[in-house]
C-alpha cells in the first residue's frame, strides 16, 4: 500500500520535492523496520536517483548516510558509493563523511579507525595533525 502511495507521488510530480523526498525516506526507514530491506533498498536507490536528476532534497547528507548503512553488507554497491564520492566537486564533503559513515556504520575495523579519523582531519584541516606524535 505504501509502495502505490509512492508510485503516485512520482507520478503526479508533486512540486514540494522535499516533502515527497521526506516521505520516501520515512517509507525506507519502515520498511527496514519490518524486515523488508530489500524492497527499502530499491526505494532508496530510487530516491537516491531522484535526487540526482532534480537536484538534491533539504536532507540529502541523511540520504547518503543511509545508503551507507544499509549497504554496509554488500562490498560492491560500498566501492561504488565510495567511487561517486572520489569523482568531481565535493561541496558537501562526502568524501570525508564517507568515512566517518563506515565507521558508524561498522565497515572500517575498529584497528583502522584512528587512522581514518586522522586522514580525515588532515583533509579537512592539515595544520590540526602534526608528525610529532
Amino acid at each position: 500500500m505504501v509502495e502505490k502511495i509512492s508510485n503516485l507521488l512520482e507520478e503526479v510530480d508533486d512540486s514540494d520535492f522535499n516533502w515527497r523526498c521526506r516521505y520516501l525516506n520515512v517509507l525506507v526507514k519502515s520498511m527496514v523496520d519490518a524486515d523488508k530491506k530489500p524492497d527499502a533498498l530499491k526505494i532508496l536507490d530510487k530516491l537516491w536517483d531522484l535526487t540526482k536528476k532534480k537536484g538534491e532534497c533539504k536532507f540529502q547528507e541523511t540520504l547518503f548516510r543511509s545508503r551507507i548503512h544499509l549497504y554496509r553488507d554488500n562490498n560492491a554497491v560500498i566501492a561504488n558509493i565510495k567511487k561517486e564520492t572520489e569523482t568531481g566537486p565535493d561541496p558537501n564533503a562526502y568524501k570525508q563523511l564517507f568515512i566517518i559513515q563506515n565507521i558508524k556504520s561498522g565497515i572500517i575495523p575498529d584497528v583502522q579507525v584512528e587512522k581514518e579519523l586522522t586522514a580525515v582531519m588532515a583533509s579537512l584541516s592539515p595544520s590540526s595533525v602534526t608528525n610529532d606524535a
